[in-house]
Order: structure tokens, then C-alpha cells, then sequence
């Protein structure tokens, strides 16, 4: 597998967006989450409150790289997935990629936003539920063989 690349500043976005074409003609294969929470043997409750327990990966095919790419995100403040619909082919036609500090679960905190929408905005009123987006504190990337 390919190393893993940090998104960190506006160029890498641009670097990640022009690779994949802007997620044109990609589709969201899997996803994983974990919290860092867990119950152990004895029944004992442990809790994590730190945000960069919170992780998703989602694995994305994408017919410009002809490669899995894999997102892991990190610091997760939200996950939102969409699953079956009717009117909803699965195909991302174009992505939202970029930094916000305008997310409602976290206002004035500098956060990745992802989207399969390019118009994208954290808290608009116009997001449906064919839109799947993740808001975190951290992005990195790499190919998949």
C-alpha cells in the first residue's frame, strides 16, 4: 500500500482533488468508525473523551486512479453516511473538500470537511439525506493496491 499522505494545508487539497478528478466518478465502497470506547472483561465501562480517539476510514473507488483510495480521518465530530435510496445511483459525481471553521458541532475550530457533494456547506439547511459527509480535526490519504 502507498504511504500515507497528510492533509494539511489548501495545496494539499488541491494536490488529493486533482489526482481523483474530484471524486468524479468515484463510489464509496466501505467504511469503518471507532470511538476508543470499550468494555472490558470484568464489565469495567472505559470512555474516551478525546477527540482524536474518534476515527473513520472510507474506502473509495475512483475510475481516474484505477486504485482503492483510502480516507482516515481522525478527531471525528461527525459522520453522516447515506445508505440505499431509490433515487440515489451511489456514483459521486463531485466532492467538497476543504477546511471550515463554520461547523456547527464545533464553531471557530479549524476542521477537515469531506462531502460527496461539491456544494457542500457544514449546517446548510439544503442537505438531504442522500449527502455523505465527515467533519474532523485531521485527513490523510493513500492508495490502495
Amino acid at each position: 500500500m502507498g504511504d500515507w499522505k497528510r492533509i494539511e494545508t489548501r495545496d494539499d487539497i488541491n494536490e488529493l482533488m486533482e489526482r481523483v478528478g474530484g471524486f468524479h466518478d468515484s463510489c464509496l465502497v466501505s467504511a469503518s468508525f471507532q470511538t476508543g470506547k470499550y468494555v472490558d472483561a470484568s464489565g469495567a465501562m472505559f470512555l474516551s473523551y478525546a477527540p482524536e480517539t474518534y476515527e473513520a476510514t472510507l474506502i473509495v473507488h475512483n475510475q481516474w486512479t484505477k486504485k482503492p483510495l483510502e480516507l482516515r480521518f481522525t478527531g471525528v465530530y461527525k459522520v453522516n453516511l447515506t445508505g440505499y435510496h431509490e433515487k440515489d445511483d451511489g456514483i459521486i459525481y463531485d466532492a467538497h473538500l476543504a477546511f471550515h471553521e463554520d461547523v456547527p458541532q464545533a464553531p471557530g475550530k479549524r476542521l477537515i470537511v469531506w462531502a460527496d457533494w461539491e456544494h457542500f456547506s457544514p449546517g446548510a439547511t439544503d442537505i438531504d439525506d442522500l449527502t455523505s459527509y465527515v467533519y474532523a480535526e485531521t485527513l490523510s490519504w493513500r492508495e490502495r493496491e
